[in-house]
């Protein structure tokens, strides 16, 4: 049987019925019209990808988008609530679905287990500039994330924003930060995935000399020496994660650095390519940080969250 939250259908003074039955596997839910969220024994469409499917660019009110069971992006009570319990969907590996709209742009979002993965399937249609921007991408779901931007709490998924809020309930923080990705020799005698840290030249020229006759690393010899010759050990800290892929065309790319209060979170995005043929393929990932962001931060306390979109 198969079933899925629609996180749009649903009304405020019903949500904490909701939030509680989120996650649950007993079947024990009718779809009523008062339901306070809705479980379908066959894959149809909501009132919300109906509308998304059809909607050609005219402007969309509040009254339009709680006509169709989607939720305005205008940090509303409801509308908050009802985006707090998709994430919470997403989180726990629940099917779920949702539609958020602003007067010229929607965007749909879904939940679902793919084998044993869990997905979120991105949709956008945007008619901001005055004509129609199709996006779609599908990740995995601990793409998820929230960060504080200008007095608001931003959600998104890799690099697509999906819902701001100014409800802001935490000290999530934008990091600055500069990569570059490095290829190293898939014949490499090591365990991946690894990370380490580098505070100063130093530590990179111990790790050089442990590890290149595996890794074969000189052009990230050449980068260290001259970041060193610059000074920029002097108020840099720069992290490294070694990565293992099943396929030789891949493409990474950190998307946001986070930092909450002691930790720092580093999101990057492993582009899975259409051609999944080809060996093995290893790469060193290297982000580098102004140390004036790190001060409360201690290295266990680095989490890097690699996560897949195609």
């Amino acid at each position: 049987m198969h079933k899925k939250i629609i996180c749009g259908a649903l009304s405020a003074a019903m949500f904490l019925t909701l939030f509680s039955a989120c996650g649950r596997s007993e079947e024990s839910v009718v779809n009523t019209k008062n339901s306070s969220f809705i479980e379908q024994e066959e894959v149809v469409d909501s009132p919300a990808k109906i509308f998304f499917s059809a909607w050609n660019g005219s402007e969309i009110t509040a009254d339009t988008a709680k006509e169709h069971g989607m939720i305005f992006m205008d940090s509303s009570e409801e509308s908050d609530m009802r985006w707090d319990e998709f994430c919470e969907c997403v989180k726990s590996g629940t099917e779920a679905e949702i539609t958020v709209c602003t007067s010229t742009q929607v965007i749909h979002a879904e939940s679902s287990l793919e084998g044993d993965s869990e997905v979120l399937t991105i949709e956008s249609e945007d008619f901001s500039e005055g004509s129609m921007k199709l996006f779609s991408k599908k990740l995995s779901a601990d793409s998820l994330y929230s960060v504080c931007e200008n007095g608001l709490t931003v959600y998104y998924a890799g690099s697509n924003k999906l819902y701001q809020t100014e409800n802001v309930t935490s000290e999530l923080t934008d990091v600055p930060f500069e990569q570059k990705i490095y290829k190293c020799s898939s014949e490499a005698n090591m365990t991946f995935p690894y990370q380490k840290m580098f505070s100063n030249y130093d530590d990179f020229s111990e790790y050089y000399l442990k590890y290149n006759g595996e890794l074969q690393i000189q052009e990230m010899k050449k980068d260290m020496e001259a970041f060193e010759n610059e000074g920029g050990f002097n108020n840099h800290v720069i992290f490294l994660k070694g990565e293992l892929s099943g396929y030789e065309h891949i493409d990474y790319k950190a998307v946001r650095a986070v930092k909450d209060k002691d930790s720092l979170f580093i999101y990057v995005a492993k582009e899975i390519p259409e051609n999944k043929a080809g060996a093995t393929s290893k790469r060193q990932i290297t982000v580098t940080v102004p140390s004036e962001y790190l001060d409360e931060i201690s290295p266990k306390n680095i989490k890097w969250i690699v996560f897949t979109q195609e």
